[in-house]
């Protein structure tokens, strides 16, 4: 403890004001140290700079007519509680603990916005999604249709590889498993592995970071893609039929190269904390390769879209990363068959055609779909996967204050807490009807996301 520190110690501090005072100090004595795992005993708060408490989230009451703006952090360093304006921390990171694998009849449901969430669908009407979503919390969720993006049932044809932990993966450098996401803090790491996509498929990519990174993807890769980015670069074999994407100081750029090369910008992406989502299409049949950059309004258009075609039939199923500068996580991985002769992720798998869906029977394990022709019942076991009308509006905003948590499996929700108890947090979710009620075991990260992911 450093003299500051005894000194913050004796007199016992706990000013919101004098936070960034003394987070220069705490910054200043942990950056010798790399930031701790959680333990049993101690979560960690991660502040700017590679900074960090050791220490625990306390209950906090609610602030009539408003969220939260600050949060109370009791560290073993200091007597009193420590109060942190929300925008001036990075995450809590919360001890990890097993999960059980995903039984049957469990799907994923993904919102507006970036968040996901696993459970056993209750019941569905012209409003909500009822979704038990054990690892999240006790009570069943009522999710707003109308934020709904796409159900997926988890165990059919279109895989979801991220949430999930490392198993599978091939790893070169500290890579960390976070609440289902993949997270690298040191560059010149790698991450791979094979994803077993079908000749056509599609990529759903989510990226986040806190420092805006440099770094190569390589979709659909054979092998010897996979060692070149190992090494992080050199002269690329001439057999080889790459589908590529790199980021280099905020320039995102699409490559398919084979014999020859097409390339072209696909965005560009501020300084700074933020995150991305891509869905790359890849036909190797026929050598095309389409960047989608998902807005949520329905009016997605391909940022790349190139064809050349293969010098000799392939079929390459291995997926990679290289992290150069910066860090990184993997929100989420998804891999799905590109159905259609357009780059879109139609999200169709098994209602046998168009038609709105009304209702979920429970018991019988039905979706009641309504079409030209009048209602008519589907077997949920037939079905993969549901895409649901986007919102004029496109994405929500992201509140200032905002949160995002983040539960052991995978599932996250973004809210404003609205107070803190000693039994966990209730927030307030645009995704949700109610206020959730999360234990604080069933969180693996809460991290503060005043901004919203931004994709130019």
């Amino acid at each position: 403890m450093t003299a500051a520190d005894w000194w913050m110690v004796r007199t016992g501090w706990r000013s919101v004001w004098s936070a960034a005072t003394i987070v220069a100090s705490l910054c200043l004595s942990a950056a010798a140290q790399k930031p701790p795992e959680p333990t049993n005993q101690a979560a960690v708060l991660d502040l700017p700079d590679d900074g960090f408490l050791i220490g625990r989230l306390l209950p906090a009451a609610g602030e009539p007519g408003r969220p939260r703006t600050t949060v109370l952090w009791q560290s073993p360093l200091f007597d009193a509680p420590l109060e942190f304006a929300l925008e001036g921390i990075q995450r809590i990171r919360f001890p990890q603990v097993a999960t059980q694998p995903a039984g049957a009849n469990v799907w994923r449901v993904d919102v507006r916005g970036g968040d996901c969430v696993e459970g056993a669908i209750e019941a569905i009407d012209a409003d909500h999604i009822v979704l038990q979503a054990d690892k999240v919390g006790p009570m069943p969720l009522r999710i707003r249709r109308d934020r709904v993006v796409r159900l997926t049932r988890l165990g059919g044809a279109a895989k979801i590889f991220v949430p999930g932990g490392l198993a599978g993966w091939t790893a070169a450098g500290p890579w960390q498993e976070q609440g289902g996401r993949l997270v690298c803090v040191k560059p010149g790491n790698t991450l791979q592995r094979d994803l077993a996509a079908p000749a056509r498929a599609c990529f759903t990519l989510t990226l986040s970071w806190d420092e805006r990174p440099d770094l190569e993807l390589a979709f659909a890769a054979g092998p010897e893609d996979m060692a070149r980015l190992k090494t992080g670069g050199g002269k690329k074999p001439a057999a080889t039929e790459a589908y590529r994407i790199e980021v280099t100081a905020g320039d995102v750029l699409a490559i398919r190269s084979g014999a020859t090369a097409k390339f072209d910008m696909a965005g560009s992406l501020p300084a700074g904390r933020g995150g991305m989502t891509l869905e790359v299409f890849i036909d190797q049949e026929t050598g095309r390769m389409a960047v989608v950059i998902p807005r949520g309004d329905g009016s997605d258009k391909p940022a790349f879209d190139e064809t050349l075609a293969p010098r000799k039939p392939a079929l390459h199923s291995l997926f990679g990363i290289r992290l150069r500068s910066g860090d990184v996580r993997i929100d989420g991985l998804r891999v799905s068959s590109w159905r259609g002769s357009e780059p879109r992720a139609t999200g169709d798998g098994g209602l046998g055609g168009p038609g709105v869906l009304e209702a979920f029977d429970k018991a019988q394990g039905t979706f009641t779909v309504r079409d030209q022709d009048g209602p008519r019942t589907v077997n949920a076991a037939d079905v993969e996967d549901i895409g649901f009308p986007a919102a004029d509006a496109g994405d929500p905003a992201v509140p200032r204050h905002a949160v995002l948590a983040v539960f052991h499996g995978g599932s996250r929700l973004t809210g404003s807490i609205l107070e803190v108890t000693a039994q966990g947090l209730r927030l307030d979710c645009p995704a949700l009807a109610e206020p959730l009620e999360c234990p604080v075991a069933r969180l693996a990260v809460l991290e503060a996301t005043g901004q919203p992911r931004v994709f130019a």
